[in-house]
């Protein structure tokens, strides 16, 4: 997910994957498409900036989803923690 100086959601990507032979084949899967995806952006921004992307992922591998859940919407606590952030940036 990026987000302008005011905190306004700008791009957020989704991808669909083809099953794994391992979780870690998936996780690294996972992270290599992220980091072509901020390249091609070209956003060099560090981990530290994007806490709500790494938490989207925890959930996702916490509850064992096999899908996004970003195309429908979002769960509550994504819009919540997205206004938050924004707020903080005023």
């Amino acid at each position: 997910m990026a987000r302008d100086h005011t905190g306004n959601v700008l791009f957020h990507g989704r991808d669909a994957f083809t099953p794994s032979t391992s979780r870690l084949a998936a996780e690294l899967r996972g992270i290599i498409w992220v980091l072509q995806s901020a390249n091609d952006l070209h956003f060099h921004t560090g981990a530290h900036a994007n806490t709500i992307a790494r938490d989207i992922a925890k959930n996702v591998l916490k509850d064992g989803r096999f899908q996004s859940y970003l195309a429908l919407g979002g769960p509550a606590w994504l819009h919540q923690r997205i206004a938050a952030e924004a707020s903080r940036q005023d």
